[in-house]
């Protein structure tokens, strides 16, 4: 049940039991759990006088997006980035017609007389600080063409697909040249435009085999140990795979981008699941790239022609979601590369914004850093991202041929 209370001049709705509350000290951020949703109460004031939103406050709200009408900002900005947008509009709209979102109220531009012992974590620390680079273009030991996935694994070691040779690459983190396995065919441990990779727990390695709509096993070094998937639209078949990701017991997760939807398989490539269908409603998703998953099984995707992340909980069940089209902090153009370091950090390729932004893992913005270019912390279309845990963030730059690497908490 809810019950509504005035703080200062924002109006918010309380959580039930059965939910979570956390409030800032310099405003409050709702967070409902178990799916359930919070929201501004009566978020469109001038318009209606109920207890919850309506559609009519959608469309004042939109109004005031575009600059046909006023509204203070204390009022109509519901995700708390200081900004009336559209999204804010389409938040509220959600909740008019009963679907799940997670919303906040009176961002923390704006503080308040009230203060409360319970807050939210303190975010992360921006990982934004180049250190090095390495790759041109080319076919040679450590140049790439058109370089797409990059994970890291054991011993620190950086594994890159280098999609347009055919191959998978892997260096040191410094970028020193190790090995390189494939080349182009459809035979066990052949390429056909390979895409992105994953490491396991125990070490091997997971490459989604795109042209050849299969997933491939190899270990550490570079042994095929098998595969699976064929072309289609049943279980276990693909549509272009994307992104894979491996969770802590083996399973192996994949964006099959051209069947709109995220597919589970256990280490040794038997189905468990599909999550998602075509859409732009929570849930859904249209062309996904890439999947990652948290340290509590939660799974993060690239939603990318909707312009989203999504997160979802280890059953599939929809949890949240933050983005829209644009270029603003927060929005997303085209996201690809999908990351979360196990401190708290999700990482994600803005690519045709020709950035990097980072997120805590309830989708409030860290950070961004990039713009279209080829010097150091400039990108071309980056794509896959990699974080490995102890404060580094690998980042292939897909038109420059060549991987970028940053750290956290610099200068």
């Amino acid at each position: 049940m809810k019950k509504e209370r005035k703080v200062g001049r924002s109006w918010f709705i309380g959580c039930s039991s059965r939910a979570t509350l956390a409030a800032a000290l310099m405003g409050c951020f709702i967070v409902c759990a178990d799916a359930s949703y919070a929201a501004l109460g009566d978020c469109g004031q001038p318009v209606s006088t109920g207890s919850l939103p309506t559609a009519s406050d959608a469309l004042f709200i939109l109004n005031a997006a575009v600059g046909a009408i006023t509204c203070d900002v204390r009022i109509c900005d519901v995700d708390a980035n200081c900004t009336i947008r559209s999204s804010d509009a389409l938040r509220v709209l959600r909740i008019a017609v009963g679907q799940n979102v997670l919303m906040s109220c009176q961002g923390p531009c704006f503080p308040t007389t009230t203060t409360t012992s319970t807050t939210l974590p303190p975010l992360p620390p921006a990982c934004d600080t180049f250190v090095t680079k390495w790759g041109v273009f080319g076919a040679s030991n450590g140049q790439f063409n058109g370089p797409r996935g990059v994970a890291t694994g054991t011993g620190g070691n950086v594994y890159v697909v280098d999609s347009r040779n055919n191959r998978v690459q892997f260096f040191t983190a410094t970028g020193g040249f190790l090995g390189r396995w494939g080349s182009v065919g459809q035979g066990l441990g052949e390429f056909d435009r390979p895409r992105y990779v994953a490491v396991a727990p125990n070490g091997n390695v997971v490459v989604s085999d795109r042209t050849n709509q299969r997933v491939q096993v190899f270990t550490s070094a570079g042994a095929a140990l098998s595969a699976w998937g064929v072309f289609g639209t049943g279980n276990g078949q693909f549509f272009n795979p994307q992104g894979v990701a491996v969770d802590a017991g083996g399973n192996v997760y994949v964006a099959d981008s051209g069947n709109d939807r995220v597919q589970k398989f256990t280490a040794s490539g038997t189905f468990v699941a599909t999550l998602g269908t075509f859409g732009s409603g929570p849930g859904q998703f249209d062309d996904p790239r890439d999947v990652a998953i948290d340290n509590a099984g939660n799974i993060y995707v690239s939603d990318t022609a909707n312009h989203r992340i999504q997160k979802l909980d280890s059953g599939g069940a929809f949890v949240s979601s933050w983005g829209s089209l644009g270029n603003a902090d927060g929005q997303f153009n085209l996201p690809h590369g999908i990351s979360l370091d196990g401190l708290g950090s999700v990482f994600v390729a803005d690519s045709d914004n020709h950035r990097v932004q980072q997120f805590d893992e309830a989708g409030r913005f860290v950070a961004a850093w990039g713009v279209s270019g080829s010097l150091d912390g400039q990108f071309r279309f980056p794509r896959g991202i990699a974080a490995d845990g102890t404060g580094n963030v690998y980042v292939v730059d897909l038109d420059n041929h060549r991987v970028q690497k940053y750290t956290c908490g610099g200068p």
